[in-house]
């Protein structure tokens, strides 16, 4: 049986929910946080992705309900993604990994992050001391946002995953650096931190047809998945 998947408003909460198949479920819940395109189809896909390996996915719709920008509009999905505060966005963000728990009866959640969704990692990682793992991929930090979302990632007590691609244009090698140091930083034994780099990627790899692009996904998705089996599961 495949997953199933249906978007939900809870109170002031809107998100997708894929339910996998009984048979497969483990018990434990994954957050994941869209890019600035929103809950566009190659975020859906990633969440089924993910919930046919047996989570529970909430793919948290940043956007409220807003249709998601159209995949060219890049300007105008800027636009919109500039307008999330961090405060309203760490409610939200805190609110589906308590829906998780309190609703569903997850054991363990986790989160997973892409671009902006990326960076909201740290941001729900600091927030709510209960996550069992958070992963971040291509998080998107500008120079203005690198020493908070430092701070947030150092705050975060639970193993962390980071996916940087070497070419990234959105956030630079320098932001990468200072939040893989805040997070080397971190004391307890709890408190792993797991840095993949792929040189010769772009942001945005898991969508890219390049040859380094592909190469980037194929390798990186299972060792998500391992990173993820080992923490949750």
């Amino acid at each position: 049986m495949a997953v199933e998947s249906k978007d939900i408003t809870h109170g002031e909460l809107h998100f997708n929910l894929v339910t996998p198949d009984k048979a497969k479920a483990n018990g434990a819940g994954i957050v994941i946080l869209p890019t600035i395109y929103g809950l566009n189809k190659i975020i859906r896909d990633i969440a089924q992705r993910v919930g046919n390996d047996g989570y529970t996915v909430l793919l948290w719709d940043c956007f409220a309900g807003t249709p998601p920008a159209a995949a060219t509009d890049r300007e105008g999905a800027l636009a919109m993604a500039a307008k999330i505060k961090d405060d309203w966005a760490t409610r939200q963000m805190t609110g589906c990994a308590a829906y998780l728990r309190d609703n569903l009866g997850m054991k363990k959640v986790g989160a997973l992050g892409y671009c902006l969704g990326g960076r909201h990692i740290f941001l729900l990682g600091a927030a709510d001391q209960k996550l069992a793992a958070t992963a971040a991929v291509y998080a998107s930090v500008s120079e203005a946002q690198a020493a908070d979302t430092a701070a947030k990632a150092k705050a975060t007590p639970c193993p962390v995953l980071l996916a940087y691609p070497g070419k990234d244009a959105v956030t630079r090698r320098a932001e990468f650096d200072t939040v893989q140091t805040a997070l080397q930083a971190r004391a307890g034994g709890n408190a792993v931190t797991l840095s993949l780099l792929y040189p010769e990627a772009d942001h945005g790899f898991y969508w890219r047809n390049e040859p380094a692009n592909l190469a980037a996904a194929k390798a990186g998705w299972p060792v998500l998945d391992g990173f993820f089996k080992a923490y949750l599961t």
